[in-house]
């Protein structure tokens, strides 16, 4: 807890880099979409469009990455309940 700034993202630094790249596609923005793809972060929804566009089935991976989180939560379920039990 002494490090504050160790768990920054690449875009917490990255997005102050004077060659960083607004996405501004999303459909939240009355701006063009054009510059999704060289955006230097792109939003879920034009992640979502470029799947789409490669074939991939996005329902498909968000039930499987649903899936792997209710996982990995029941794997450690045990642990949690104990240590809340004993605080």
């Amino acid at each position: 807890m002494k490090k504050r700034f160790i768990h920054l993202t690449n875009y917490s630094v990255q997005k102050k880099a004077p060659n960083y790249v607004k996405n501004t596609g999303s459909p939240n923005n009355d701006e063009e979409e054009e510059d999704d793809e060289t955006a230097s972060k792109w939003d879920l929804y034009s992640l979502k469009n470029k799947w789409r566009e490669l074939g991939i089935n996005v329902e498909d991976v968000f039930t499987k990455v649903k899936d792997l989180i209710i996982k990995t939560i029941l794997s450690v379920e045990s642990t949690l309940a104990s240590n809340y039990n004993r605080a």
